[in-house]
């Protein structure tokens, strides 16, 4: 290594030097390759640096080859040394370079060509390289080391001029990149521009946009109300019909039950009038029967007691009586019958609600009951008339039994058991016929609440119809208007969720245009810089090279003074006595 390189060894029988750890201080490589480069030495040397390309290796011989340069630079007279490396370049011991691509030599390359390296490459196979050594590395390439430091050679720049130029091109890369980034930014600024522009467009729009959907979103919910109003009034109409509904229905079942109830009464009552018009007929055949007898009667009375005196006349008033009492009972039966009719016809009236023939029956009903009262009063008068006149013959012939003797009191005796009879079957009758007269009213208004009881049936079977039919159309309706108001609501709701998304809309394309206003400002800002960027990079430039033309100018006025100026070798005692 180059660590034991400078102890005074003579190694004067090798010729061939590998270094393989670079030293910072370039003094150490040369005083190890001395060792055999001295005197003593008579064959060709050749040294070889392993350099690990990209490495912390790499730098330390950048950094060699910076130090021999200066150290060259200040020996050489001629001081046309070139510098491979900028100070940038030297700085950079920590920047990552990729090994593969060989920074180094290509820089190298660059500033003394690749004919130098296919030199050492024909150095190195004089050495065996084919053999695989160089190839084992794996090695990026060849660099010849003894092209660096040789003078002459065609390199004209100095290091002055070198750098400057290299500031002068980099201050017009500078330039370039300002004039690309004030392009870029003119163009950003204009592109942002239109962005703000169709952002402020975007913006309107979607504010007109909100405005139809809140518009809109009011109609829709306005027209919701009204039906939500009149859904709520038809619901209540609904329920009132369904009410009505029921009640109908219940009267309905009531007055079909009362129909039920009076059809079934007027069956007993009619039974029941049957019955008490048989028990009339047979009461007035008996009362008939009864009246057939008592002629015979009287008439066998006046045979036996026909030598009584005084019976005869009371005979015939008796016969006279009965005779005005079946004319009462013929006629009562007339009124009655009348009575029975009028009564049927008070009921019809009932039964059809009619105030005027009701009236009229009534008024009807009060004469006949004052008739029947004065024929029963006359039918009354003429039995106790009849009555009497018996009681006064069975009075006078039990006085004067001795002279009418026993047949004529026993043939009185029948008489007037039969006349009791007859009394007993007209009583029978009346009360019979009453009874019957009262059966048939019943029957009558019975038969009048059968027929009141079926139009009050079919009043209600109308009104449940009726009902039924409203109860339906309500329905109907209220489905219709709910059918509406879901369709109203969902509309409304559709239009708030626009409206909602369209003022979220609003507020991004608000953020946004804010967003692209600032990024308007920013490019501008970009834009006069990258502008007076510009400015300042073409000022810059154009004293550069105004400077430059006056060095160049002075340069060339001091060559062209220098060498039209004539040697004195006088001329530092001629100095020294003038100043003397």
């Amino acid at each position: 290594t180059t660590g034991v390189g400078g102890f005074g060894l003579n190694l004067t029988a090798a010729d061939r030097a590998i270094i393989v750890d670079p030293a910072w201080n370039p003094a150490t490589d040369a005083q190890s390759v001395d060792r055999m480069f001295r005197i003593g030495q008579t064959r060709e040397m050749r040294v070889y640096r392993l350099i690990m390309s990209g490495m912390m290796e790499d730098k330390t011989f950048r950094l060699q080859v910076f130090k021999m340069s200066l150290m060259t630079e200040g020996f050489d007279a001629q001081g046309q040394q070139h510098q491979y490396f900028t100070a940038k370049e030297i700085r950079g011991l920590f920047d990552w370079t990729e090994p593969s691509e060989g920074e180094t030599r290509k820089l190298l390359a660059s500033a003394l060509g690749t004919d130098q390296e296919s030199v050492a490459s024909e150095h190195a196979k004089d050495d065996g390289s084919e053999n695989g050594w160089l190839e084992a590395g794996p090695a990026v390439g060849l660099s010849n080391f003894s092209m660096l430091f040789k003078s002459g050679g065609g390199i004209k720049d100095s290091t002055h001029n070198r750098e400057q130029n290299e500031q002068v091109a980099q201050m017009k890369a500078k330039l370039v990149s300002a004039e690309e980034k004030l392009r870029r930014e003119t163009e950003g600024k204009k592109a942002h521009e239109q962005q703000s522009e169709a952002t402020k467009a975007s913006f309107e729009q979607i504010t007109e946009r909100i405005s139809l959907s809140a518009s809109a979103h009011a109609k829709a919910a306005s027209k919701l109300k009204g039906k939500s109003d009149d859904f709520k009034k038809l619901r209540r109409l609904e329920a009132k019909a369904k009410d009505q509904l029921i009640e109908a229905s219940a009267r309905n079942d009531v007055a079909k039950d009362s129909h039920a109830k009076a059809l079934k009464r007027a069956e007993e009552v009619e039974a029941s009038a049957a019955s008490s018009s048989e028990a009339t007929d047979d009461a007035r055949t008996r009362l008939l029967e009864a009246g057939e007898m008592l002629p015979d009667a009287i008439a066998g009375a006046e045979r036996a007691c026909s030598s009584v005196p005084g019976v005869g006349v009371i005979l015939k008033t008796a016969s006279s009586a009965m005779d005005a009492l079946e004319g009462a009972d013929i006629e009562l039966l007339m009124v009655e019958n009348k009575l029975l009719r009028v009564e049927a016809r008070i009921a019809e009236a009932e039964a059809r609600a009619s105030p005027s023939d009701l009236e009229a029956a009534h008024a009807e009903r009060r004469a006949t009951d004052a008739e029947r009262a004065q024929v029963l009063q006359r039918g009354n008068d003429e039995e106790r008339r009849a009555g009497g006149a018996v009681a006064e013959v069975l009075q006078l012939i039990s006085a004067r039994r001795k002279e009418s003797g026993v047949v004529a009191e026993e043939t009185l005796q029948l008489w007037d058991s039969i006349w009791e009879a007859s009394k007993r079957s007209r009583a029978q009758w009346r009360s019979a016929f009453a009874q019957s007269r009262s059966r048939a009213l019943e029957a009558a208004r019975a038969k009048s609440a059968v027929e009141k009881a079926a139009r009050r049936a079919g009043e209600t079977e109308r009104l449940l119809i009726e009902a039924a039919d409203e109860e339906t159309l309500r329905r109907e309706r209220r489905e219709a208007c709910e059918d509406e108001v879901g369709d109203l609501t969902t509309a409304c709701e559709v239009a708030a969720s626009e409206e909602a998304s369209c003022r979220r809309e609003r507020e991004e394309l608000r953020t946004a245009l804010g967003s692209a206003h600032l990024a308007v400002l920013r490019s501008g800002a970009a834009a006069e810089e990258a502008a007076s960027e510009q400015e300042a990079l073409r000022s810059w430039c154009s004293k550069s090279n105004e400077v430059q033309h006056r060095v160049e100018l002075a340069t060339s006025s001091a060559v062209k003074f220098l060498r039209s100026e004539q040697y004195n070798s006088r001329q530092v005692e001629d100095a020294y006595q003038a100043r003397q």
